[in-house]
């Protein structure tokens, strides 16, 4: 069916938006927000290269160099059951027990669980140049949650597959400030409705139709052709999600992550954050990367303190003392010159605030589990949406040549 309504947002002389980025990942953040609140909606898309594997899932890590005050996402080897170099020496420190060790782990070399999947973007008062768009949304686990609830949901009515092309509804997504960190939890799948509120309109995935240029909704009754047209623009014009499934790490991420590491096994042993040279880091870790998971770690000895020495002045015990602590520039918050070691002293771990973070789990494939997560969510309170009056940046590409693949080879692999 064809929509005027969504084809004005592809005609020429519309609004001229900037493109935010130019990326294939479609980026959502309350920052972006001058509310601290954004919203739009999207549409999930099924990838047609492999419509069984619409969500990929895997374990990244975040790692922060404290002096160079560098940082940068790495996939997490245990993502396909691989050792884990970070993830070893994260919960080396946290085992430890030392309130300073812990937070020090959590601010530089934390980790999460990430999931992508293809959507369509169908409202974003923010950028409206990207209406119409298929990128690559990226989410955590409160959004897979709302995914599954929407296929299995617990309420004993029927789930819908949300990539379904013809019957998945569309996702109102809103990202809001919760303790400076993007929440979702306000999120819901919806059905459109009628001005009258009595019929509940399509909400198939837009695709253009190559005989007239016009852009239709799909819907389950359209003629062969028309599906065929459809599977085609999704070929045309959604990014490649495969992309973000986990990826080796370049040399320039091995290199980073090792100074890290060494700056971390340092400070466990010694009480000093400093930081090392580049060229000694390499070596330090190469049997981390090829080797095998080292069991449960463990806290480390504590060093051997120096032969006693008489103090030149009398030192305040205000500052907790770690074993075989000395001051130096750049040494971390609360680590001082040890008071005339005699033995080592228990460090009085500072109190910390910070939300512990969750033991690792084994990486799950994305399927949705026996028991169902979370409640379908409630198809009230979301005005029906009228695509913005704009024009996106480019026109999306026209149809590539037929796949060999139709929409039944993606309704049955979904």
């Amino acid at each position: 069916m064809s929509d005027p309504t969504i084809n004005s947002i592809f005609t020429p002389g519309g609004a001229d938006a900037q493109q935010p980025r130019n990326s294939d990942v479609y980026r959502v953040s309350y920052k972006a927000s001058k509310s601290g609140k954004y919203t739009s909606v999207i549409r999930f898309v099924p990838f047609y290269k492999n419509p069984s594997k619409n969500i990929v899932s895997k374990f990244v890590s975040w790692v922060l160099n404290p002096f160079t005050t560098r940082g940068m996402y790495v996939d997490d080897p245990r993502s396909v059951g691989k050792p884990s170099p970070v993830t070893e020496k994260y919960w080396v420190m946290q085992n430890t027990n030392i309130a300073t060790y812990q937070e020090w782990a959590k601010k530089y070399i934390g980790g999460k669980q990430q999931y992508a999947s293809l959507v369509q973007i169908l409202r974003d008062d923010i950028h409206p140049e990207l209406v119409g768009q298929i990128k690559v949304f990226v989410y955590g686990k409160k959004v897979f949650d709302k995914l599954h609830s929407e296929e299995f949901p617990e309420n004993g009515q029927k789930g819908i597959n949300p990539f379904d092309p013809f019957k998945g509804r569309k996702f109102s997504l809103v990202c809001e400030n919760v303790s400076n960190y993007n929440n979702f939890d306000n999120s819901a799948f919806y059905d459109e409705k009628d001005p009258t509120g009595t019929q509940i309109l399509p909400s198939g995935i837009w695709y253009q139709n190559p005989e007239t240029g016009q852009f239709e909704i799909a819907v389950e009754s359209m003629p062969e052709k028309n599906r065929q047209y459809l599977v085609d623009y999704l070929a045309a014009n959604s990014p490649d999600l495969s992309a973000h499934e986990y990826q080796e790490w370049t040399t320039e991420q091995t290199n980073h992550v090792n100074e890290v590491l060494q700056i971390a096994t340092n400070f466990l042993s010694t009480g000093r954050c400093e930081p090392v040279a580049q060229t000694t880091t390499s070596a330090a870790y190469q049997t981390m990367f090829g080797g095998q998971p080292s069991g449960a770690p463990v806290p480390p000895a504590p060093v051997a303190p120096a032969a006693p020495v008489a103090p030149q002045a009398p030192v305040s015990p205000a500052s907790p003392v770690f074993p075989g602590a000395t001051a130096v520039p750049g040494s971390m918050p609360g680590v001082s010159a040890p008071v005339t070691p005699q033995a080592p002293v228990a460090p009085a771990s500072p109190v910390i605030t910070a939300p512990q973070m969750a033991a690792p789990v084994a990486p799950a494939a994305p399927v949705a589990p026996v028991t169902p997560v979370a409640q379908q969510p409630a198809a009230t309170g979301f005005a029906p949406v009228t695509p913005p009056q704009v024009t996106p940046q480019g026109a999306p590409a026209a149809a590539a040549a037929p796949t060999g693949m139709n929409v039944d080879d993606i309704l049955s692999q979904l």
